[in-house]
């Protein structure tokens, strides 16, 4: 998203994972910073939190960032791309490990 909305440099980026139902959230040992993973229904407690923790941001071009999200639920729907972000995860975990093992 940084990278598509790149007139949106100062605006701050989160990513909200959400799970629904009765899943079970194994092991997660590594987490990056700006992310949250919740259950579907504590999705409206973490935009809340976000919102009182950082200052208002003015959006004037609210029609490019409703472009570029419809985007991105398009992109999410693509097996290449899904396949892409799996094998994304698994790098960055593997070098969570990897740090973690030299402390």
């Amino acid at each position: 998203m940084k990278k598509q909305l790149a007139l949106f440099e100062n605006a701050p980026y989160y990513s909200i994972v959400v799970f629904y139902g009765d899943c079970v959230l194994k092991d997660i040992s590594f987490i990056p910073n700006g992310t949250f993973l919740v259950k579907s229904n504590r999705v409206l407690e973490v935009l809340s939190i976000i919102i009182k923790n950082n200052a208002q941001f003015q959006f004037v071009k609210i029609n490019e960032v409703v472009r570029i999200l419809k985007a991105a639920v398009l992109n999410g729907e693509s097996k290449e791309i899904q396949n892409q972000h799996i094998e994304y995860i698994k790098e960055i975990s593997r070098k969570d490990t990897k740090s973690e093992s030299s402390y």
